[in-house]
């Protein structure tokens, strides 16, 4: 994008910063496989690999790899790479969430809906994090993986219509 700056990554959901470890505190050799059926997975975000994948510790002491459902963003060396990581940090970092799962990937992440359970006045979101995402320019809806979901697609239209970001 000729022309653009990355400007700071703001939102109205957007909480005050939180705290998230630079690395998870166990090896990807560790992550515990999860079930590949759909369901719900509650647990506390411990790192952040990308703007689309997020580990989790659940209160069972579990790591699990999820895999954000439907959304595709900027790698960190990209244009927004960066700003998109760093509002998802800012966003669900360190908090509880809630995960809606749809299976795995071919790299065996479960691939889910991110709802956090907290922000920083302590209060559950209604939007999932994927959607958040995506409305504020920092993420592309992944129609091949999520066709059918109109959220998605109404929050990237309306940020393209913004002229957000991505």
């Amino acid at each position: 994008m000729t022309g653009c700056e990355e400007p700071r990554a703001t939102s109205p959901q957007l909480p005050p910063a939180a705290t998230v470890q630079s690395e998870p505190e166990t090896t990807p050799e560790s992550v515990t496989e999860a079930p590949a059926t759909s369901g719900e997975i509650t647990g506390k975000v411990i790192h952040i690999l990308d703007d689309d994948t997020i580990y989790i510790l659940t209160a069972e002491k579990t790591t699990i790899r999820i895999r954000m459902n439907g959304i595709d963003g900027p790698e960190k060396r990209q244009t927004f790479g960066n700003t998109a990581n760093e509002f998802l940090s800012e966003s669900i970092g360190g908090f509880d969430v809630r995960v809606v799962t749809h299976g795995k990937d071919r790299y065996g992440r479960v691939i889910g809906d991110v709802y956090s359970l907290e922000d920083a006045d302590r209060l559950p979101r209604l939007t999932s994090e994927n959607v958040s995402m995506v409305v504020n320019g920092l993420a592309w809806h992944y129609v091949k993986y999520a066709p059918d979901n109109k959220e998605l697609a109404g929050a990237e239209k309306w940020a393209r219509e913004q002229r957000l970001r991505l």
